[in-house]
């Protein structure tokens, strides 16, 4: 595929490969501090992936599940369903809107600058200054 410099694509690309970069932090550094506290807002295929905690019902066919302590899908740090996991989870710690960006101050690789170098790259693309949130927020992004 050919995409415009600069383009949405590249940046959705770019993105992803943000999401990638903090992987392995994920994991050894802040022990997915993200799948340990707060809620996940899920809707009816995505909630069949989870055989165990506390669920809300909202409004529209969506979920709220509260993970309490941890995700009922978490081991070792790591996540038991990752190629199933929710949209909030894949997505999860930048979202991109067209050319808004949201970050979630929830994720303490935001908090340590560690994706700073994919930020300049997506505002050199033309995208927003990044959007600072206290928690998930893939309601309005593209599938």
């Amino acid at each position: 595929m050919v995409y415009k410099i600069g383009s949405n694509m590249d940046n959705i690309e770019l993105v992803k490969k943000a999401r990638k970069s903090i992987g392995p932090y994920c994991t050894d550094e802040c022990k997915s501090y993200c799948c340990r506290k707060g809620y996940l807002i899920l809707n009816k295929n995505e909630l069949k992936n989870f055989k165990n905690g506390f669920v809300k019902i909202l409004e529209n066919d969506k979920f709220s599940l509260n993970l309490g302590d941890t995700c009922p899908c978490l081991v070792d740090y790591r996540c038991t369903i990752y190629t199933k996991r929710p949209k909030a989870c894949r997505e999860f710690p930048i979202f991109i809107h067209g050319n808004k960006l949201t970050l979630s101050k929830r994720c303490p690789a935001v908090m340590s600058g560690q994706l700073f170098p994919f930020l300049k790259k997506l505002i050199a693309n033309g995208c927003d200054k990044p959007v600072y949130i206290n928690g998930y927020d893939c309601s309005s992004s593209s599938d």
